[in-house]
């Protein structure tokens, strides 16, 4: 297991939905790791050149088999959902035993990418595709900086940064907006009955397949919600009566 770099806190961080909020992460360090997935969307672009009417999820099966050509599999990683992905950087010879005794042997090509298998139903889009980004951002930052070896916790931010760029590229942040009917900017949305714009933002993350915080932070980022806290649970006190 030493070859691999395992996502061990996908589960806490996706299902939280508190991923983009990259701690402690420096300014320029968040710029440097989105660039890194503007490239790699880019690229993706180039080869499926992206629609401004009909704007779509960027297809991370897709997107891996460009970047790198290595495949996804779906495993049983652990029993208490605390390791969501992994990804080779060497070939290795996995060998894992199920509870009912069943034992799986497989091999993993250097770039391979394993996402737990409780993962695969519908509901789990959004956690799936995050923990699939944040696979491909290890993959990426090894690609950028082959010699380098990064602490555990400062690459695991920088994946989840790089997961977040592309997972919601700019122009399909915005172009998406405008499906929905989004003015260019907003202030914040709030998961109220009082705020007309929450049921257009769900469907709009729903539509993107990733986590309605992730995508409220990715918009704070571009500067289109412009409140310091752009994601409410509910409207201030002061804003209900």
């Amino acid at each position: 297991w030493d070859a691999l770099s395992m996502n061990r806190h996908a589960h806490r961080s996706c299902r939280s939905q508190d991923a983009f909020q990259a701690r402690s992460v420096p300014g320029n360090s968040v710029s440097q790791m989105l660039s890194l997935a503007d490239h790699a969307t880019a690229y993706y672009y180039q080869k499926h050149p992206f629609s401004w009417k009909h704007p779509q999820p960027i297809d991370l099966d897709l997107l891996l088999m460009l970047l790198t050509g290595s495949n996804i599999k779906m495993w049983p990683l652990s029993k208490d959902g605390s390791v969501l992905g992994m990804t080779a950087h060497e070939r290795l010879t996995i060998r894992m035993e199920l509870e009912d005794g069943t034992v799986i042997r497989d091999t993993l090509l250097p770039k391979d990418i394993v996402v737990d298998s409780s993962l695969a139903g519908f509901h789990n889009t959004g956690v799936r595709n995050f923990t699939l980004a944040h696979e491909i951002g290890h993959q990426l930052l090894r690609m950028r900086y082959p010699y380098q070896d990064l602490p555990y916790q400062i690459e695991e931010d920088f994946a989840d940064i790089i997961a977040v760029g592309l997972l919601l590229p700019e122009r399909l942040v915005r172009a998406t907006m405008a499906l929905f009917q989004f003015p260019d900017t907003l202030h914040y949305v709030s998961r109220s009955s009082l705020d007309v714009n929450y049921p257009r933002f769900k469907d709009m993350a729903r539509h993107l397949g990733v986590s309605r915080r992730i995508l409220a932070y990715r918009m704070k980022y571009l500067n289109i919600l412009t409140s310091d806290v752009p994601y409410r649970h509910i409207l201030p006190l002061m804003e209900i009566g």
